[in-house]
């Protein structure tokens, strides 16, 4: 846990409804440099709108991230200059990115028209909602955001391969960390149920082996 970071109520608190507050949390790989994985979380954009989150006009954002993150500080809703980052960015962007090594591959609006039109945004709903982040071999980066909670589809995101992998090179000493910020007009950030799946998580170790051809003779 980085900066403003807490563990409450079963949730990661990144941020409280605080100005200038800044939150992240980080997770060490056991195989360092793994270059494929799949992560499910949920996150929470502020509280319901028209609440005492200005509004619903709240922000900054959160960023899920693999990459290489501060060894001893926080980051917010932009990521991390050197990795591949989604950006649920909030305030008046109101846009869900993919970027990678600070460049932004591909980007949706999740919200338009007037302010207060965009005080309605699903990314300010107020209520955990699941994100799914994927980097698949052959296929490249696939996203998908289920901001409304299922009443329409989900919003998506694709990198194709070809435009990730000149950019996308894991290093030993990247990680996976989520972060977020809360601006002048603050909102609180937090994640819940966290599920990482890569190879970065599995490791080399001996194992003990012992056979039989009779099931009552056993040699190592």
């Amino acid at each position: 846990l980085y900066g403003n970071a807490t563990i409450g109520g079963g949730a990661l608190h990144l941020t409280e409804r605080h100005e200038g507050q800044l939150g992240s949390y980080a997770i060490a790989l056991r195989t360092p440099g793994a270059p494929f994985f799949s992560a499910r979380l949920s996150v929470m954009l502020g509280t319901a709108v028209g609440s005492a989150d200005s509004a619903g006009a709240g922000g900054e954002g959160l960023a899920f991230c693999y990459g290489e993150l501060p060894p001893d500080a926080p980051f917010g809703e932009m990521g991390v200059p050197e990795g591949l980052c989604v950006r649920l960015r909030t305030y008046t962007h109101l846009t869900m990115e993919a970027s990678c090594n600070g460049t932004v591959l591909a980007s949706q609006p999740m919200g338009g028209g007037t302010f207060a039109q965009r005080s309605g945004s699903p990314l300010r709903s107020g209520a955990f909602k699941p994100l799914d982040v994927a980097r698949v071999p052959g296929d490249g980066l696939r996203v998908a955001f289920d901001a409304d909670g299922g009443a329409d589809e989900a919003v998506t995101l694709h990198v194709p391969e070809e435009v990730l992998a000149p950019l996308y090179a894991p290093a030993p000493t990247w990680r996976f960390g989520v972060g977020a910020r809360a601006g002048t007009t603050p909102a609180a950030h937090q994640v819940d149920a966290l599920l990482l799946t890569s190879a970065g998580f599995v490791g080399e170790a001996g194992v003990g082996l012992r056979g039989a051809n009779n099931a009552q003779q056993f040699s190592a």
